[in-house]
């Protein structure tokens, strides 16, 4: 998150000239063996720190409410990630 503008502890986004978090890919899921096709993950968040110092990333899958799409949570533990706002 180097470069950006560090809101932690801003109240509102009303500070200023914000410099947004650059995106880069950091995992292809078509690359992950027995996983099945997920079309939009819909949200992502960071769960419990495991033994060993990695964390927890949980994905969910977006449907857009189709009959013949499934809804797939993904669970995932990594190392070289904080959550927001702990080290």
């Amino acid at each position: 998150m180097q470069g950006a503008t560090d809101l932690l502890g801003c109240d509102r986004l009303a500070v200023g000239p914000v410099q947004p978090v650059p995106k880069a890919l950091v995992a292809d899921l078509s690359d992950l063996p027995g996983l099945p096709h997920v079309d939009i993950v819909g949200d992502h968040d960071h769960g419990p720190r495991l033994p060993g110092g990695r964390r927890t990333v949980l994905m969910v899958s977006d449907d857009n409410f189709s009959s013949t799409r499934t809804t797939p949570f993904l669970a995932f533990a990594v190392t070289g990630i904080t959550a927001c706002g702990t080290p």
